[in-house]
């Protein structure tokens, strides 16, 4: 009997071991602080920018590709200043720029032990993770190649450790260690990257997160240790933590642009915060216009919570599985979800030639930039929407001993768990070289507008929409004498069909034929743009302090089924409490997703929710636009709008 109970409570304490690897981190409950008086702002792009050193500010960088420039005021000045900058034309918008922290991720075997794994604990791991995702076949047909770069945007990464040595971009055009910028690109010995937390060419992880995600995306196949899902393409390390786990907001888009500007065809975003943001919306869309393929974790909450990057529309957001397949505990999920991959007791490199495992949605992540640079090495010439399309296509809708609840997508797995062999399979080799847009940043221009919605500043009040929730205000509004205002206490939408021009059928038609023939130097493109006030009172945070946000905003096409989102934005958002009464929000079509939109049967849709909890967000929405424009071919800048 004293055997038996001693078995009894060896069961007991797996069976707690088991647990604690998936107990749900609460960590981004809220927004991280905004800096003290710094503000990201985006300039108007017409007319001369005026000088902001007059309401006492310092201009720290400028970002000429979105034109965004970061300033900073002092604190005890802020409320002045940002009524002074209500006022001036030249200013976009504005937002905080706010503190970023390294993701608590889940370690399961502490990082500092040292530790080689033998080949069966590889084979044991490779059995658990690797195969239910057919890797081993995919690898019978490409392991990566070496052209194809994926950042990893993070803590750095130990170029050194021995399953990462070769792996590491190297910037072929900077002379190590001369102090010059010998490429041009506005940073000194970049040979493998940048620290943007610490302004430095030394990308050394100066954490071990950084590392980890690396191992999984690119793990040299050199019987040493382990093996990332693409072994043979290329890392590019990018630093926005400093040592404590700390960065910034501004930092971060700054990251985004230096990995499209030096070459990176995917960016791998292991970080995020629950708060919605103009200048991150802003890099990713540049990333995606010049064919570049961000992904990111879905976030650790455990909790229907939109988090971002993951959020944003143009980014391939990322739950985790444990070792049945089964969504972890702690994985967020909702609507913006779009795939699951492994990320429970996932084992991966460490800085110091160490291993370790760890458990997060940043886990779960680069599995997908992996595959990602799968495709790619197959066909370099895919699009953004493309390797999207073939990734949740392909993707396992059973996944763990059961089927999901509903067939195709669902708001916890997405369109289910990655299949590497099956994707990878799909896709047709070709030597074509990879074709690159310009990243010159594109000129002020104001082309013309046929504007796809009738009424879109409410001044017929709701003729031509369908409203629900909804009412008319004369104050405050962005333009014109009306706005519209969504319910604070319920959920509310506005719909209302997109009618296409025959006009503009055609010209599409016609310059889809001569772009074919590239005898045409501008597109067709679709556009959207609106005017969105958010007042909160909650401050992103719920009925606790340490209960996350609910209320949320949406921007949608929609047909049937079919959806399209341009925008998800929350009560975390830049609000009339840190930036401008009034924000502007833009954003562009893939080119690829037009002809199926210029369809009949499409129609625009706002939504909006609160969660309840007494603390609720009012929505004013005005100046509604959806344009069919000319625009230069994978140019992005977002003003696309006729004055």
């Amino acid at each position: 009997m004293r055997g038996l109970r001693f078995w009894k409570w060896m069961l007991v304490l797996w069976a707690i071991l088991i647990g604690l690897g998936n107990l749900t981190p609460r960590v981004y409950a809220h927004p991280l602080p905004p800096i003290p008086g710094e503000f990201v702002i985006q300039r108007s792009g017409t007319g001369a920018a005026s000088d902001l050193s007059r309401l006492g500010g310092t201009k720290v960088a400028e970002l000429q590709a979105l034109q965004v420039e970061l300033w900073r005021f002092p604190p005890q000045n802020q409320d002045a200043v940002l009524q002074a900058l209500e006022a001036d034309p030249t200013v976009r918008w504005i937002e905080p720029n706010r503190y970023i922290q390294v993701p608590q991720e889940i370690p399961n075997i502490p990082p500092a032990p040292a530790y080689t794994p033998s080949d069966p604990y590889y084979a044991s791991y490779a059995a658990r993770y690797l195969a239910p995702l057919g890797v081993e076949q995919a690898w019978e047909i490409t392991r990566g190649s070496k052209d194809i770069i994926v950042a990893v945007v993070d803590t750095g990464v130990d170029c050194d450790h021995p399953d990462l040595q070769g792996a590491c971009w190297v910037n072929r055009d900077e002379i190590p260690g001369n102090g010059i910028d010998d490429d041009g690109n506005g940073y000194v010995d970049d040979v493998h990257g940048w620290n943007f937390a610490l302004d430095t060419p030394d990308i050394q992880d100066v954490h071990y997160h950084g590392t980890h995600v690396a191992g999984i995306i690119g793990a040299r196949a050199n019987r040493e240790g382990i093996i990332g899902i693409a072994p043979q393409t290329t890392l590019m390390p990018i630093g926005v933590f400093q040592p404590q786990g700390i960065g910034t907001y501004f930092d971060l888009i700054r990251a985004i642009l230096y990995a499209v500007d030096n070459g990176a065809h995917v960016i791998n975003l292991s970080l995020g915060a629950t708060s919605y943001g103009l200048g991150e919306a802003a890099a990713v869309r540049y990333a995606e216009e010049h064919r570049v393929t961000v992904i990111a974790a879905a976030g650790n909450l455990g909790l229907n919570r939109y988090f971002f990057p993951a959020a944003h529309p143009s980014v391939l957001a990322v739950a985790a599985l444990d070792v049945r397949g089964k969504v972890a505990s702690f994985s967020n999920y909702g609507d913006y979800i779009d795939v699951a991959a492994p990320g429970v007791s996932v084992i991966s490199t460490i800085p110091g030639g160490r291993y370790g495992m760890l458990s997060g949605t940043s886990m779960a992540a680069p599995h997908v930039s992996g595959l990602a640079a799968l495709l790619l090495s197959r066909d370099p010439n895919l699009s953004p929407l493309e390797i999207r399309s073939i990734i949740t296509r392909t993707a396992d809708d059973q996944v763990g001993p059961t089927t999901v609840d509903t067939p195709g997508w669902d708001p916890h797995y997405g369109y289910g768990r990655i299949n590497v062999s099956r994707a990878v399979t799909t896709t047709h080799p070709t030597s074509t070289p990879p074709q690159r847009p310009s990243l010159a940043p594109a000129l002020p221009w104001t082309p013309t507008c046929v504007d796809l919605l009738q009424n879109g500043g409410f001044e017929q009040g709701f003729q031509g929409w369908e409203a629900h929730n909804v009412h008319l205000v004369s104050s405050p509004v962005y333009e014109g004498e009306t706005a519209a205002r969504f319910s604070d206490s319920e959920a509310g939408f506005l719909r209302q069909a997109i009618q296409v021009p025959e006009k503009i059928k055609r010209l599409f038609d016609y310059t889809a034929r001569q772009q074919e023939n590239r005898t045409s130097p501008r597109l067709l493109r679709l556009t959207f743009f609106a005017a969105l006030r958010i007042e909160t009172r909650d401050y992103g945070y719920g009925s606790r302090p340490d209960f996350p946000f609910d209320d949320w905003l949406t921007i949608s096409l929609e047909r049937g089924e079919e959806q399209v989102t341009l925008l998800r934005a929350g009560n975390s958002s830049d609000n009339v409490n840190y930036g401008l009464a009034w924000d502007e929000v833009f954003g562009l079509l893939p080119r690829e997703l037009i002809p199926h939109v210029l369809d009949p049967g499409w129609a625009l849709v706002v939504r909006t929710g609160q969660d309840g909890d007494g603390s609720n967000t009012t929505f004013t929405l005005d100046a509604f636009r959806v344009c069919a424009v000319m625009g230069r071919p994978r140019s992005y800048h977002p003003f696309l709008l006729a004055p």
